[in-house]
Formats: structure tokens, C-alpha cells, sequence
């Protein structure tokens, strides 16, 4: 089919990996015409680069020179032997045995690209949306990214040339494929399989299952929406519920309050009342108090004075004690010596006396020898033997 002939038709078409001309021939055969906005997503150097590079010269087509996954690294692209063979992960034992002379041709450096990359706009892609995938053993992993990037859910057709079994490990048979597919809504509306090794599949849109799911999803939604409205009300009315007690709680204590707030305005006034009543006698008890306080004052006035006059006499009597104390020593000291000396005195007393009564016997004995001469002689020896006596 020459560029220059191709009719134009409305709608996208996005496309991972080109693959063998003669195959997006007859899906572009298929469709009737090449849509108005293609998106072709292939390593600039592969194979197919040359039949991508005359597509890009058209209006409206756009090559993206990688593959698309989920990081940004560096993978090897294997091309074989087989027209439009390759892969980016090792052959199963199933490719081997369905192409038993299977070998390596080339191998060409592809980088990852992310879906922004691709599709920087999903909204403003006209419709119908189409995706074509063509790189046997990468479609789960295109799937799941364009599955979550929304691609998906406004996709109308799905495009698969795939292997029959797994032919590349990671991969998925296509069974396996259609039913991923189908459990998001889409329908298989066609399956070429000219080469039941590699059938080809193409999944319409099923509006309907859509539309149920989202009815679906709506009343989960609803649902959920409604036991947590439900969890709430039930929520409430407890809450209602004890803040009614609570409310009645807080009106008896208020009226406790109240009455006992009545009762204190009662006592208040008999209060005022007995006050009003007792003012003489209270006027009374002041003067008294006042009296009592006064005489007081004066009481303890008189009672410090006589203490200082009693701390006075204490002091005074100490002193006195200690002079008694010592003159009673000093009498106590003295007493023998008093009583010695006046042993002494009466001794002295009575040797006076003694030489008294001699001296008046001498001169009585004097007297009569002057009167009588003879009798001399012997008085005076008798007055001397006195002496001798007395001594």
C-alpha cells in the first residue's frame, strides 16, 4: 500500500512496536484507512525503523524512539531469524521447539521510555482510540502501565499479534491474554489465526460491561458511602443520646443549684433580720468587748510591772542569799575559833579571879599580922601554900 494512497480515517491508533509490514498492512486494510493521529512507539534502530521513518513523513503520525516500561533504563531488543521474531527476554522451551533452526540475527540497544512520553495528553487524543501491540513477550508489561496511565479505560479496540503459548519468558500465552483483557471490559470481537502459533486478536470495548462496572463500582461507592453515613448516625444518636442525659443531668443540678441559691437568700434575709434585731445587743457586746479589751491592756500593763518588780526582787533575794550564804560560811569558819577563844577568855576570867581572891587574902592575912606579930610566920606560910594550890 503506497503512504501517498492511504486514506485517512478519524481517531488514534498508538502503536508498541511496529513488527512485520505485511501484518499493520492488513490491520490498517482492516480498519479502512490509516487513522488521522498514529503513535508509533520503536527503537530507531530495529528493523522496522525504515517502514516507521515513511510513516513519520505523513501529518498527524509521530515515532517514539524506545519501548515502553516502567523506569528509563537500557534493555537489548533480540532480533531472529523469523520475519517480525523478537524479544527482549530468552525464547521459551515452546519457541524452540515450534522453530527448532530458532537463531539470534541481531541485537539492537532499545531505551525505556514512561507513558508521558507517549501520551502527554490523553484528553486530547481524538477518538476512537485504538492500541496495537506487536513485541511478543513485553504485553503484560504494556498492558498493566497503559491499564494504569487510563489508557485503557478510553481505549475502544485492542490489537494483539501474540503467540498462542508463552514464547519469551515473562510472557503470556493468549489465553491468558484475553482473559486479562476481557476482566477489564473488552470483547473479542475478532481472532485471526491464518498461523495458530501466532494468532492475531482484536478486543472491542464492551460499553455496556463498562457501564455496569461503573454502576458497579458507583454502588460500592454508594454502599460504603451509606454504612459510613449509617456508622455515623448510629455514631450520633449515641452521642444525642448522651448529651440528653448529659442535658439532664446538668438541668437537675440546676435546679439543685437554684434551690439551694433560694434557700441562701432565705437565710441571707433572717440573716439581716436577726442582725437588724440583735444591733442593740450586739452594740452592747461591742462596748463590753471593748471594755474587756481595755482591762486586759491594763491587766497585762500591771502584770509587766509587777514581773519586772518581782525580777527585781528575785535578783535582790539572790544577792541577799549569797551574803547570807557567805556570812553563814564565814560564822561556820569562825565558830570554832569564837568558841576557843572564849574557852580561853573564861580561863583568863577565872585565873583573875583566883589571883584577885589571893591578893585580898594577903591583905587580909597583912592586916592581922600587923595586929597580931606573932602569928606571922605562919599565915604567910599558909598564903603560899594557897599560891602553890591555886597555881
Amino acid at each position: 500500500m503506497a503512504i501517498a494512497q492511504m486514506k485517512r480515517i478519524p481517531g488514534t491508533l498508538i502503536v508498541f512496536g511496529f513488527g512485520a509490514q505485511t501484518s499493520f498492512d492488513a490491520y490498517i486494510k482492516v480498519l479502512g484507512g490509516l487513522p488521522e493521529r498514529l503513535i508509533v512507539v520503536e527503537p530507531a534502530d530495529s528493523r522496522c525503523a525504515g517502514e516507521v521513518s515513511r510513516l513519520a513523513e505523513l501529518d498527524g503520525v509521530s515515532q517514539v524512539d524506545g519501548v515502553l516500561a516502567d523506569d528509563t533504563s537500557g534493555l537489548q531488543l533480540v532480533e531472529y531469524n523469523m520475519p517480525g521474531l523478537r524479544g527482549f527476554t530468552a525464547p521459551t522451551a515452546g519457541l524452540k521447539a515450534l522453530f527448532p533452526g530458532l537463531k539470534q540475527r541481531s541485537g539492537v540497544q532499545a531505551r525505556k521510555v514512561g507513558l508521558v512520553h507517549v501520551v502527554p495528553n490523553l484528553a486530547g487524543l481524538s477518538t476512537p482510540l485504538r492500541v496495537r501491540i506487536d513485541l511478543p513477550g513485553a504485553e503484560p508489561e504494556i498492558l498493566k502501565i497503559l491499564d494504569e496511565g487510563g489508557v485503557l479505560a478510553r481505549a475502544a479496540q485492542v490489537v494483539m499479534r501474540c503467540g498462542d503459548e508463552a514464547m519469551f519468558e515473562g510472557g503470556w500465552g493468549r489465553a491468558q491474554l484475553q482473559s486479562w483483557l476481557e476482566a477489564r471490559h473488552f470483547r473479542l470481537e475478532n481472532m485471526n489465526n491464518e498461523d495458530p502459533d501466532w494468532p492475531e486478536l482484536r478486543l472491542k470495548a464492551d460499553p455496556a460491561s463498562r457501564k455496569a462496572a461503573a454502576l458497579e463500582q458507583k454502588l460500592a461507592t454508594l454502599k460504603e458511602a451509606h454504612d459510613q453515613v449509617s456508622a455515623t448516625a448510629e455514631r450520633l444518636a449515641a452521642e444525642l443520646q448522651e448529651a440528653g442525659a448529659a442535658r439532664d443531668k446538668a438541668a437537675t443540678e440546676r435546679d439543685e443549684a437554684r434551690a439551694a441559691l433560694d434557700k441562701a437568700v432565705v437565710e441571707r434575709d433572717a440573716a439581716i433580720k436577726a442582725r437588724e434585731t440583735l444591733t442593740p445587743e450586739r452594740d452592747a457586746a461591742v462596748a463590753a468587748r471593748d471594755k474587756a479589751m481595755a482591762d486586759l491592756g491594763l491587766a497585762m500593763r500591771m502584770q509587766g510591772l509587777l514581773q519586772t518588780d518581782l525580777d527585781d526582787l528575785r535578783a535582790r533575794f539572790q544577792q541577799a542569799e549569797a551574803v547570807r550564804k557567805q556570812q553563814e560560811e564565814l560564822l561556820r569558819k569562825l565558830t570554832p575559833r569564837l568558841q576557843e577563844a572564849a574557852q580561853q577568855l573564861r580561863q583568863l576570867q577565872l585565873s583573875e579571879s583566883e589571883g584577885t581572891d589571893a591578893e585580898r587574902l594577903t591583905a587580909k592575912a597583912a592586916t592581922a599580922t600587923r595586929a597580931k606579930p606573932r602569928a606571922t610566920t605562919a599565915r604567910k606560910r599558909t598564903t603560899r601554900k594557897k599560891a602553890a594550890d591555886a597555881k
